[in-house]
């Protein structure tokens, strides 16, 4: 049930209810079965506790799609012009419907004047913000997993009305990838170091790594990288060795031309060096690489 405070609060709160069109990759069906679904639309509070790093949107194996995950949550912006009422409020994903790709997330929110606004909107909650430019953290020390926290997204901005207490229908926000995924596999018998690899260290001949700065009024912009570093590093709870996949996320950059050097890392040795061209490693895009960890490097005698 809806409960309206008293009006001499000068202010409510509501809950916005908003459909999240997930169009930039095919979604999984998934429902939060720890949630309640609300019976004929009544509205309902939720819990938006929930930090943001805990929010994940997860690779599937072809390490192209990806699915929400409970949990997740967006920043969303609405603007007039004149007034902006939501700046980076964050909506939490309420379930998906089992007919995806739609996605259910909801906010509390203060009533928004009525007319139309312009919505731009952001996954995974940005690490910090003002106005409508977002920065995110991008580390050089990566476990090798398909990490949510690092799979930033920007919606394409839309215009619509205001949003209303309960659900808001055909609320489309199109979800685009603002950094590039590496998907690296180890085949078959191409181990050749003798050991499971605990560290993968990638240098590259441009920046990849640091803090991404954006404008997500303009979901178009080339991400800007400062703090930043060419060498990234993933560092494997679990040891991968041959048939092993793993995934690294870096900054959007075109390398045609240039070189990158992988040194894999045993408990006890380390591999010589390998290299590979560059490439042009565009925004939402995925690049397989085939990597066969080359044989322990030789030690170099000591007079």
């Amino acid at each position: 049930m809806y409960i309206r405070k008293p009006f001499s609060t000068m202010k409510y709160h509501l809950t916005s209810l908003l459909w999240i069109l997930f169009l930039s990759s095919a979604c999984t069906d998934h429902r939060d079965e720890s949630a309640q679904i609300p019976e004929n639309g009544a509205q309902i509070e939720v819990s938006i506790t929930l930090p943001a790093t805990t929010s994940r949107t997860e690779l599937e194996p072809d390490g192209i799609t990806t699915r929400w995950s409970s949990g997740d949550q967006i920043a969303l912006w609405a603007t007039n012009g004149s007034a902006t009422p939501l700046i980076a409020a964050p909506f939490t994903l309420w379930h998906f419907e089992a007919t995806y790709p739609t996605a259910l997330f909801t906010a509390t929110i203060d009533p928004m004047p009525a007319g139309n606004y312009t919505y731009a909107a952001v996954y995974p909650l940005p690490a910090t913000h003002n106005g409508t430019i977002v920065n995110y953290d991008l580390p050089a020390q990566q476990a090798g997993s398909a990490d949510g926290r690092y799979a930033v997204m920007v919606a394409r901005p839309i215009t619509g009305s205001a949003l209303e207490a309960g659900r808001n229908p055909d609320f489309g926000l199109h979800f685009i990838h603002k950094l590039h995924i590496l998907k690296i596999t180890i085949p078959a018998q191409k181990n050749l170091l003798g050991a499971p690899v605990t560290r993968l260290t990638m240098t590259f001949p441009a920046p990849v790594a640091g803090k991404i700065t954006f404008d997500v009024a303009d979901n178009t912009s080339a991400p800007v990288l400062s703090e930043s570093s060419n060498t990234l590093t993933l560092n494997f709870s679990t040891p991968v060795d041959a048939g092993s996949t793993f995934w690294a996320v870096i900054a959007p950059a075109n390398m045609t031309g240039g070189k990158i050097t992988f040194k894999a890392y045993s408990d006890t040795t380390e591999s010589e060096p390998v290299t590979m061209e560059g490439k042009n490693f565009q925004a939402a895009h995925t690049t397989p690489i085939q990597l066969t960890i080359p044989k322990a490097q030789t030690a170099v005698a000591q007079h």
